[in-house]
């Protein structure tokens, strides 16, 4: 997933259940539902997300020691390609493998949408000492990696609530605000308010498919270790 500030208010997601291998329904109605998917394994990440039984988004990321290589192969045409990550840049490439751009990470954690809540996992020390944590991630838009900020609202002995979004006031303009609650070791996310990395739809200008109030959910979050991003 690559920002693009979304300007198209989905309607509110209702109700939800939790179902199959790290799988989670977010229903309005009978006839409008989504459902996201998530499979984890040792080495890679898969998320689909799925609306009236049609597939808008589908990323596998992968990792090693030494890169780490995130695929959509179904979104948006905007979304659609690959971003590449090593110790020093990101580089994205269009779906037929031309590149698009490439910007130096510098010294900087990364992270990715489809990875906020194992970002948060991997880091959740840092971000409960210091409070927040900025990390930067590709924006289409902008065609560079751009700042996010990620903040501890509050904990309890049952749970965190974190905000990410703009980690910069330019950040403003390409993207809205997302909200996790999470048990208190950040192995489970409990709600979750905010734009999805799905698109509303496959055609048409691109906008994200959006939570707009918090929903309850329960689904554990991945461990990655031995990763570059962070």
């Amino acid at each position: 997933m690559q920002y693009t500030k979304s300007s198209t208010m989905n309607p509110q997601l209702k109700s939800l259940s939790l179902f199959a291998l790290f799988s989670i329904s977010f229903v309005t109605t009978a006839s409008n539902s989504v459902t996201i998917n998530t499979l984890v394994k040792p080495n890679s990440h898969q998320l689909k997300i799925i609306k009236n039984d049609h597939l808008l988004y589908h990323a596998n990321t992968q990792w090693s020691a030494s890169d780490v290589v995130l695929n959509v192969s179904v979104g948006h045409q905007t979304q659609r390609g690959k971003i590449v990550i090593n110790r020093n840049s990101v580089s994205a490439f269009n779906e037929l493998g031309e590149p698009l751009w490439q910007d130096d990470r510098l010294d900087n954690k990364v992270c990715l949408p489809e990875l906020f809540a194992e970002f948060i996992r991997a880091n959740l020390t840092e971000l409960k000492k210091e409070q927040s944590i900025t990390c930067v991630g590709p924006v289409l838009k902008a065609k560079k990696l751009a700042p996010f900020k990620v903040t501890l609202l509050s904990q309890t002995p049952e749970q965190l609530i974190v905000n990410i979004g703009p980690g910069s006031f330019g950040m403003w303009f390409f993207m809205d605000n997302i909200e996790l609650i999470l048990n208190n070791d950040a192995t489970y996310v409990l709600a979750y308010k905010g734009i999805t990395p799905a698109p509303s739809s496959l055609s048409g200008k691109m906008s994200y498919l959006n939570m707009t109030a918090s929903s309850k959910v329960s689904y554990p979050i991945a461990k990655i270790e031995n990763t570059i991003l962070w």
